[in-house]
């Protein structure tokens, strides 16, 4: 046992020397990695750099912790060889003469009195939970015509009700988020790009106005400033003026950059006129056309 004892004794400052290290070194490195994300212009290597700091962080406090656990094990502490205090021999020590002292001499202290802090006090004001809009689409029911057969010789001419002007709008693309900002100045767009493919870096591949039928899916990319995390936007595509997808989101990218959004249709795109709009807080912001032509 004692073997053993020394043994951790001698490797402790080891261990210890190591996970110290070990730390400053992720300290160093998820200061690194903030830096690259703040100095970093595009949303793809923002987002990058983000995980990076999330893993140096992790591993800072987990050495952190690893150093404070062993600089405080009792290991740590080596115990002398002797902390007991032993009394002397009784017969050595030659017995005091207590003197006798008059209780009328000593003066009296009155204590203030202990005050208790109630519940109330203790726990301080409770903080008020902020405030959360929240929004549910509602749905207008669509009347059905119904039809009732009159016996009649003379055919009455029937007239068909003619289709409403708004924007059909597909149910995966009323998904119901909640947002939870509103632009305080209108946000900075530029013209939408549609290509077939996207860069790490957010650059469009090949874009155009004409693309080849049956390509699996095409991508539409685009700068922005002055937007603000929490707002609600969605895309809508269009083929020949029906609509044939799109998506609902919450803005998470910033206030600046660039980032794109795509569309992969079951069985690729067809040929046809094609139509793309950016919404935001539904309003239209910015509009795309493109062709996708038979080979």
């Amino acid at each position: 046992m004692d073997g053993l004892t020394q043994f951790l004794y001698t490797i402790v400052p080891w261990l210890l020397g190591l996970s110290g290290f070990a730390t400053v070194v992720a300290l160093l490195t998820t200061i690194k990695h903030a830096l690259d994300m703040r100095r970093a212009s595009f949303f793809i290597l923002r987002q990058r750099s983000r995980r990076k700091f999330r893993n140096s962080l992790a591993m800072t406090a987990l050495f952190t912790m690893l150093t404070a656990g062993i600089l405080f094990s009792p290991q740590a502490r080596p115990e002398t060889a002797d902390d007991t205090v032993r009394p002397a021999a009784t017969d050595s020590i030659a017995p005091t003469p207590v003197r006798a002292v008059n209780s009328a001499s000593i003066p009296r202290v009155t204590m203030p009195p202990t005050v208790t802090p109630t519940a109330a006090q203790s726990q301080g004001p409770s903080p008020t939970a902020p405030f959360i809009p929240t929004s549910t689409p509602t749905y207008s029911p669509t009347p059905t015509p119904s039809s009732t057969a009159t016996p009649s010789v003379t055919p009455t001419p029937t007239t068909t009700p003619t289709p409403s002007p708004t924007v059909p709008v597909l149910e995966a693309i009323l998904t119901p988020v909640t947002p939870f900002a509103t632009l305080a100045a209108p946000a900075e767009l530029s013209e939408l790009t549609v290509s077939a493919g996207i860069q790490v870096s957010g650059a469009p591949i090949n874009p155009g106005t004409e693309f080849e039928e049956g390509r699996r899916a095409l991508y539409v990319a685009f700068d922005y400033d002055r937007m603000v995390n929490g707002l609600l936007w969605r895309h809508i595509w269009f083929r020949e003026g029906a609509l044939i997808g799109g998506e609902t989101r919450i803005w998470e990218w910033g206030r600046r950059g660039r980032t794109y959004f795509l569309l992969r249709p079951t069985g690729g795109f067809p040929a046809g006129q094609y139509e793309v709009r950016l919404l935001l807080e539904d309003e239209v912001v910015q509009t795309a056309r493109f062709t996708v032509i038979n080979q």
